[in-house]
């Protein structure tokens, strides 16, 4: 009973934050002094037809929503289609889109490569701007991890390289991410350079490109450097993503000998017959 009461409970307040959380963050948003600076380049090639993919940090997700949805206050032609994990925590992230009328393409670069760089293609042909958070969903943080470079690197797709810090917030170090929560009433910065070729240029080039406009960012709010995973930390963040990764493929292998199953034992039943 007491199990039982407990899981309902739960469930009503993750519904609870689902619903309340856009609000927090708009308000939060609007209550900010914002200083959005963007490379002349990324603003001109944002204002024509051409998609592109557009990475940010794990960490820095919270606000590129209102973000998007105020326009970053240029003119943007683009619809975003916004890679989301499949996971219960992609559930609220899809909701949070949703609210800020950001599609969502669930899936994951950890779990299904193949099936989310298939949605990823339908999107950019529809001439969306696709969001990314390459160190997502399990890091190692602050490293390109996902299919986004591979993306823009095979479709010849530009990436943008995103980021914001803000004097008012604060890092949630037990998370993976260490995920960057703002508070209201306080001057933040928004930083955005592009767009960036990358048919010679490594997801480690990328990453350290990202990184520093991080590091940049947070200097203008007075914020300490990024503080990177130590060996122990990148190591298990490696394993969970093999680990996931076997679990996609014997998922893959089952459904497939099940519908072999299923097609010899429909045959069987018509010779049967």
């Amino acid at each position: 009973m007491i199990k039982w009461l407990n899981r309902r409970v739960s469930r009503a307040l993750i519904a609870v934050f689902q619903y309340a959380l856009p609000t927090v963050l708009w308000l939060i948003y609007r209550s900010q002094r914002w200083d959005i600076q963007m490379s002349p380049e990324a603003e001109a090639y944002s204002a024509g037809p051409k998609p592109y993919v557009a990475c940010f940090w794990h960490s820095r997700i919270l606000m590129m929503a209102p973000l998007y949805y105020d326009g970053f206050r240029i003119d943007h032609k683009h619809a975003l289609s916004m890679l989301v994990s499949p996971s219960r925590d992609g559930d609220i992230v899809e909701r949070l889109a949703w609210r800020f009328r950001i599609k969502t393409i669930r899936g994951s670069g950890a779990d299904a490569p193949i099936a989310a760089t298939r949605k990823m293609l339908r999107a950019l042909a529809r001439g969306d701007a696709i969001g990314i958070t390459p160190d997502g969903p399990r890091g190692p943080r602050y490293e390109f991890n996902s299919i986004g470079h591979k993306l823009a690197q095979e479709h010849k797709v530009p990436l943008f390289l995103c980021s914001f810090s803000c004097t008012r917030g604060f890092l949630v170090k037990r998370s993976w991410d260490h995920m960057l929560v703002p508070l209201p009433f306080g001057r933040a910065v928004v930083l955005i350079e592009g767009p960036f070729w990358v048919e010679n240029q490594s997801q480690e080039d990328m990453a350290d490109r990202l990184n520093a406009l991080t590091q940049r960012a947070d200097a203008l709010c007075g914020r300490p450097p990024l503080e990177f995973p130590n060996e122990a930390e990148r190591m298990k963040a490696l394993r969970s993503l093999a680990k996931a990764r076997t679990k996609h493929r014997q998922r893959r292998l089952d459904a497939y000998a099940a519908q072999q199953q299923q097609q010899t034992n429909s045959k069987q039943a018509a010779g049967d017959e």
